[in-house]
């Protein structure tokens, strides 16, 4: 499979009516780096993490009383992300 072809393929699709030419030209040299750079490796790509399974994450750790800053490294979601979590559920 051509990964990064589907990807710029799926890109060129959806902003072909706001494109000019040159910038066309200018995507498809971006492909050519990019096939440069990444050719002939494997990389990995992660699938969307479970948003509503870190959510709980972090409510359990702060139920538990783990501090904010704690629990932003424990989780991998940013002391702001975690106040406007803390927000939106004081709203409900």
């Amino acid at each position: 499979m051509d990964f990064i072809g589907d990807v710029f393929g799926r890109i060129r699709t959806a902003l072909e009516p706001y494109l000019d030419d040159e910038t066309m030209m200018e995507l498809n040299q971006l492909e050519d780096r990019v096939r440069y750079d990444w050719g002939g490796t494997s990389a990995y790509i992660t699938k969307r993490p479970d948003r509503e399974r870190i959510r709980e994450q972090v409510l359990d750790e702060l139920r538990r009383g783990v501090p904010i800053p704690k629990v932003a490294g424990i989780t991998g979601v940013s002391r702001s992300e975690i106040y406007r979590m803390l927000k939106r559920k004081k709203e409900k």
